[in-house]
């Protein structure tokens, strides 16, 4: 076997299809299972890998109701492993719909599927890791089985999770209770903060931000793979109750796929359209074929440059950065068997030339100086073709920045509505890289080029943030007529951009429990793809449309945007070159309207506060013009009669651009005239045009009506505050002496309690106040309050407390004002009460109706008035001056 390591590679594929998985007679073929070149060489690997597959292959079987199983797969295995005679060679990789087997990457241990587009379409890859497939048990309880049988589910018909959302509620509200996203699930509720139980019988607090779930291990619960034996079926009598979708759990199936269940998506795929494929029978055969290959070819990734229909050549090329200047290797490939012509042409004149037949190994040498490289490639046949280009630099274990671009369509018929997505995928090694400035340049027949950027945010086209995908849309009215339009992508790498890493994690992890992630600096880089080609026939041109005298939609002025240097910068045109069309694109779905907190006051007032993210005015570009949020009794009304349902009062949102965070604060009216316990909203966003976007998910909050929007500055909830305490007296005064002379006064002073909120339950605090200036009691900052530890009684009992001080000089002429406010438990306070006044007194305190005035002191006894006026004077004055201090 040749050894091409230590190189880097171009290499261009030409073929018809050559990986396509198909399902003939119930049975998949094409299933390809690849084994990347970093993972160690392990016997029992592939013994387990034939092991879990042929489980998932009955557990497909069963869950689709005799439809479907594995019927051929093909394992193949790193070229740097023994080399086994009895496996074949293979240079040829697949590009989608396969399996990959490598070591943990971003994602950890977690198995998942690479995919870029929405509900209902198939993914690139599902990626396993050596450690979770040796692992001999899922500590979550669930089978291989099922873990195959989902994820293929994802990867082959577009489904999503039923589950509960790492990122997301992990409970929603249902008659009362908060259950567990994932129906039939035993475990435990958990607060995220410090561990202890979370109860989910208490809606006064929003438990799904509050609490994580820990699944009990060796279970099977009865619905939501990979703990279900069925997929879900459509919420209606028809189906059987346990397999009928929960259209009320907030999870990923019912979020993206617009609340339809998994068997309503599968029946819109090919496998099952027309009822294809119906139920065999029960014991069919279900083990696998495996056949293994040994791949013999370079390490490199793979980059789709386009489907050329009905021809015999193709165009194309290729960028070669900065450290990339090494020796290249292309490898053609055509399984036509008819020859190949090949050319390629650089910078400074640079040419090559090569000829041959079915595979074409061609050296480039001397490339000295960076830029983009054009190839043409030409077969002697007519026939329909893909070409790839694949290169990757392996030298001394250097990982390179790599970029991977493709469109969604290559061939558009403008008569039918086509939603043409862009995706660059930027990594390095297996760790995807967040924060690169992503362009994607769209030159159009005999007109000026425009650009557009790329947003990895988890917004509208872009499936998940910061998954190293980055996404974009080529809207209709960026076309300009038939022919064929060339994409290119150029990605720049500056400090901003990092490396997306994340701790290690088990194995299985309680569901709500975020991975840490660990953001790692890059060097600076610009990359470029080579070219995609879109196919454009049956244009009509958009700017001077074909209006029905009763067509209300708005005109609206586009700016294209051009491409003005090799730097990307990204310039309007002049208004002269702008153009005029209908503006038919409405906002993106909002896919994250989630509840995040919850209060209630008294029973009677309810406050939610409300939390998304900001979609665009034409998907998620932009800014859109209103929010349309409307509430129900019935979920089923929002998905069917949106329009119909009750609108939120006081309805002013101005939406924010695109990608920012936006907040609502909602307060309404407890209803306690029915037995209905949840009530349920939801939101869209409108643009200029009147365009309205698909209705967001549903969130489910306690029956409450009259909802009505309230501005961000104001509390929540206008709560009142505790009654103000009308009757406060003294009601009895003692004074006695001390045996060095000073006199201690006491005050018993009673009221009635008013309260927390209201004329009833019980107050938080007492606050008493006093000053010498009665005008200064309702002036807080200008009394003085006495420290108190007293525990109001519940409204309507009498409180007793005693105030105790030192009388102080001239207390016949001075007076003190005292008075008392309620403290309710929200911390809102009461008028202070009507006054009460006392002679003047220094060092107050406060003690309770238990305490006596009498100190512990066999000296002190009680004393006359006059007595007290006697030994003040004596105390504080002059012998000469007492009695004059005596006459006053």
């Amino acid at each position: 076997m040749a050894t091409l390591s230590g190189l880097s590679f171009i290499f261009i594929i030409m073929s018809a299809d050559i990986t396509a998985v198909t399902l003939v007679d119930r049975g998949y073929e094409g299933i390809y299972i690849v084994i990347n070149q970093g993972v160690e060489e392990n016997p029992k690997l592939l013994s387990r890998i034939k092991e879990i597959f042929t489980e998932g292959s009955r557990q497909l079987f069963e869950s689709t109701q005799n439809r479907a199983y594995f019927r051929k797969i093909t394992i193949v295995i790193p070229k740097t492993w023994t080399v086994n005679d009895n496996y074949k060679e293979t240079f040829i990789l697949p590009q989608t719909e396969t399996v990959v087997v490598d070591n943990p990457n971003h994602h950890g241990n977690k198995p998942y599927v690479h995919r870029v587009q929405g509900c209902g379409s198939s993914g690139f890859f599902l990626h396993l890791t050596p450690d979770l497939i040796l692992a001999d048990n899922m500590p979550d309880g669930s089978t291989w089985g099922n873990i195959i049988a989902r994820e293929w589910s994802y990867l082959r018909w577009g489904l999503f999770s039923e589950n509960a959302m790492d990122d997301g509620p992990q409970f929603y509200l249902h008659n009362g209770t908060w259950e567990h996203v994932t129906q039939g699930m035993k475990g435990r509720a958990l607060l995220k903060k410090n561990s202890m139980t979370c109860d989910l019988s208490s809606t006064s607090i929003y438990s799904p931000t509050d609490c994580i779930f820990c699944p009990d291990a060796n279970q099977t619960a009865e619905k939501s793979n990979p703990f279900v034996e069925f997929f879900s079926d459509k919420d209606h009598e028809s189906v059987e109750k346990a397999l009928r979708q929960n259209v009320l759990a907030p999870n990923e199936q019912n979020i993206r796929c617009d609340y339809r269940s998994a068997w309503e998506v599968m029946r819109d795929h090919d496998d099952f359209k027309q009822k294809v494929n119906d139920p065999g029978f029960g014991d069919t055969e279900t083990e696998p074929v495996f056949n293994i290959l040994q791949f013999g070819g370079p390490s490199y990734m793979t980059v789709y440059v386009g489907r050329f229909s009905k021809t015999n050549s193709a165009y194309g090329s290729f960028y070669v950065g900065s450290g990339d200047k090494e020796q290249l290797y292309m490898i053609i490939y055509a399984d036509t068997g008819e020859p190949i012509r090949a050319k390629i042409r650089g910078p400074s004149g640079y040419t090559i030339n090569i000829n041959g037949s079915k595979i074409l190994y061609l050296p480039i040498e001397g490339i000295k100086q960076e830029g983009v490289y054009h190839f043409f490639v030409e077969l002697d046949v007519i026939d329909d073709f893909k070409v790839y280009v694949r290169c990757n630099k392996v030298k001394n274990g250097y990982q390179p920045v790599t970029i991977h671009g493709w469109l969604s369509h290559d061939i558009i018929n403008y008569q039918k509505k086509i939603d043409l997505k862009v995706f660059v995928f930027v990594k390095k090694a297996q760790f995807p890289i967040a924060n690169a400035d992503v362009v994607a340049v769209l030159e159009k027949p005999d007109t000026m080029a425009i650009t557009f950027k790329l947003y990895d945010n988890g917004l509208g086209t872009d499936l998940m943030k910061d998954d190293g995908i980055y996404t974009g849309n080529i809207f209709m009215y960026y076309l300009s007529g038939d022919g064929t339009y060339r994409v290119k992508f150029i990605v720049t790498g500056d400090r901003n951009t990092k490396l997306i890493k994340y701790t290690p994690e088990k194995l299985s992890r309680c569901s709500g429990e975020s991975q840490s992630v660990v953001y790692e600096t890059i060097a600076n880089f610009q990359r470029a793809t080579d070219e995609r080609f879109i196919y454009v026939f049956n244009f009509k041109d958009p700017v001077r449309p074909e209006l029905n005298d009763t067509n209300d939609k708005v005109k609206e002025i586009r700016t294209m945007m051009v491409l003005d240097d090799v730097n990307a910068h990204i310039t309007p045109l002049t208004t002269e070159k702008m153009i005029e069309i209908i503006d038919n694109i409405p906002p993106s779905k909002i896919s994250n309207f989630y509840q995040v907190s919850y209060e209630e006051s008294e029973g009677i007032r309810r406050c939610f506060r409300f939390r998304w993210t900001a979609v665009g005015n034409d998907g998620d570009l932009g800014q859109a013009s209103r929010y349309n949020i409307r509430y129900s009794t019935q979920a089923f009304d929002l998905l069917t009669n949106f329009d119909k349902c009750t609108a939120l009062k006081n309805n002013t949102m101005v939406p924010k651009i695109a990608g920012d965070t936006e907040e609502l604060f909602v307060i309404g009216d407890v209803d306690n005239t029915n037995s209905l316990k949840e009530s349920f909203i939801a939101i869209n966003s409108v643009d200029r045009a009147g365009n309205a976007a698909m209705i967001s998910n549903i969130a489910i909050i306690p029956h409450t009506v009259n909802l009505t929007i309230v501005p961000l500055d104001r509390k929540c909830v206008e709560r009142e505050p505790p009654p103000r305490i009308t009757d406060l007296k003294i009601h009895n005064e003692t004074y006695v002496q001390v045996k060095d002379g000073m006199i201690t006064a006491c005050f018993e002073l009673t009221w009635t309690a008013v309260g927390d909120e209201g004329y009833h339950d019980r107050a938080y605090a007492y606050e008493i106040l006093y000053s010498e200036e009665v005008t200064n009691l309702v002036i807080f900052h200008r009394t003085n309050p006495i420290r108190n530890t007293i525990v109001p009684l519940e409204a309507g009992g009498k409180e007793t407390i005693v105030i105790s001080g030192i009388l102080g000089l001239n207390y016949t002429s001075r007076r003190l004002y005292i008075t008392v406010r309620t403290v309710s438990k929200r911390r809102i306070y009461s008028d202070v009460s009507n006054y009460v006044d006392i002679p003047l007194v220094i060092n107050l305190t406060v003690t309770t109706k238990t305490t006596t005035c009498k100190l512990p002191d066999s000296s002190v006894e009680s004393i006359s008035t006059k007595d007290i006026i006697i030994a003040i004077c004596s105390l504080m004055l002059p012998l000469g001056l007492i009695a004059h201090c005596l006459r006053n």
